[in-house]
């Protein structure tokens, strides 16, 4: 099976699993406090009231400080394995109890802690010092864009591994995008490649991914992946926590030339962060996805007009067979059903979506013009778009110097 990371706005709550038995670990000024257990968090409900509440350490999921001091406590469900709303507070206003290996307590002030992460000590403590300070510059740049770094990969997770999602359809069906799909996500490898065989077997079209989405944490997938890919990721999460009122297909091609385009750049600003050799071999560019988004619309066109046509269903799977022998023959990409029409998501205006961005003189004024794309109306979003590059390309076509030719 052929892994790739794809990031995603779907429902995927149902791949929060529950925390069990994962010690607490939490920093201050960058450095570590090791051998604690919470057992407790008191918070006042006010600043200036004496009522307090508990929580016990096993309600809670983590928690998330702001500059302005202002603390987020996360807790779980009823089920214990998806987010709840929690309790918002400021830091003056909560105690933390935790007890260290050889059982002495102490009291910890919430204004204190800087993070609060999960670990089963998987992943080295210096690696995800690391790679928050990474986070952190990149936020900064993300700031600089005039965009707002959002709380995906706050929190540190060692008890989840690989997020995969399996998706399917029929053999001779299309979809428009991935919500149209049939979804399986899980992250139990065995249990999803079970799955994908019993569904192969029933006739239909599968593909396997792995997924991130926004709000998911930092895990030791995330902490040892390539900065220079990684930072993709983060600004294409963050723009799906700001933005979440687009039409699906368009917030996914505007997420994604966000993720490209500002990670080259801030790529290009931040050399020292270059230091995997995958950068540039295998790492998507927006160069190269613009290529894959022409190629996986075509192909996606061409099979769906021989899905609606009137041939047999024997003639449109031979058609089917020879449409896609050739995408692999002309493009080297294999695909089905299935991950057509999941790529198809991101794909179908991502170029519209850069050429949008490439109109303006600066790629902050063009990502910022993606912001007003206007909301749940796909056809009035795409007319936007368009209007955009017309306009700005006829303003450049009037600006340009004329050139007088001299014999």
């Amino acid at each position: 099976m052929k892994k790739l990371l794809v990031t995603a706005t779907a429902a995927l709550s149902l791949l929060l699993p529950g925390i069990s038995g994962a010690d607490i670990i939490f920093y201050k000024n960058g450095k570590i406090k090791h051998d604690v257990k919470s057992t407790q968090i008191t918070m006042k409900l006010c600043s200036t009231c004496n009522d307090t509440l508990t929580l016990d350490r096993d309600k809670i999921l983590g928690i998330q400080g702001y500059e302005n001091g202002k603390l987020d406590i996360s807790l779980k469900d009823d089920s214990g394995s998806n987010w709840d709303i929690g309790h918002s507070t400021t830091g003056d206003c909560v105690k933390i109890t935790i007890r260290n290996k050889e059982g002495k307590e102490e009291t910890v002030n919430g204004e204190d802690i800087e993070k609060y992460l999960f670990t089963n000590d998987i992943v080295p403590d210096k690696d995800i010092i690391k790679k928050y300070d990474f986070i952190k510059v990149a936020g900064q740049y993300y700031k600089s864009m005039d965009l707002t770094p959002g709380g995906s990969f706050f929190f540190y997770r060692d008890d989840v591994k690989e997020r995969y999602l399996l998706v399917s359809i029929d053999n001779l069906k299309l979809a428009q995008n991935y919500e149209n799909l049939q979804v399986y996500p899980s992250f139990d490898k065995e249990e999803i490649e079970s799955l994908e065989q019993k569904l192969k077997s029933e006739g239909k079209d599968t593909y396997i991914a792995v997924v991130a989405s926004a709000g998911c944490a930092l895990t030791p997938f995330f902490v040892n992946h390539p900065n220079s890919q990684f930072v993709g990721t983060i600004f294409h999460e963050w723009w799906h926590e700001n933005k979440r009122d687009l039409p699906l297909e368009l917030n996914e091609a505007a997420a994604t030339a966000v993720g490209l385009l500002l990670s080259e750049d801030f790529m290009s600003k931040h050399p020292e962060y270059k230091s995997s050799s995958l950068w540039g071999e295998n790492a998507k560019t927006s160069i190269s996805f613009r290529e894959y988004s022409k190629i996986v619309v075509e192909y996606h066109d061409r099979l769906s007009k021989l899905y609606s046509s009137n041939k047999t269903d024997k003639e449109k799977l031979e058609i089917k067979e020879q449409i896609l022998k050739e995408m692999k023959e002309k493009t080297g990409i294999e695909m089905n059903n299935a991950q057509i029409s999941f790529q198809v998501t991101y794909c179908r205006y991502f170029n519209l979506v850069g050429k949008v961005v490439k109109s303006y003189k600066t790629l902050q004024e063009g990502i910022n013009a993606l912001k007003d794309i206007p909301p749940l109306d796909l056809e009035r979003g795409v007319k936007y778009l368009e209007d955009l590059v017309a306009k700005n390309t006829a303003e450049k076509d009037t600006n340009m110097p004329k050139v007088i030719n001299t014999y």
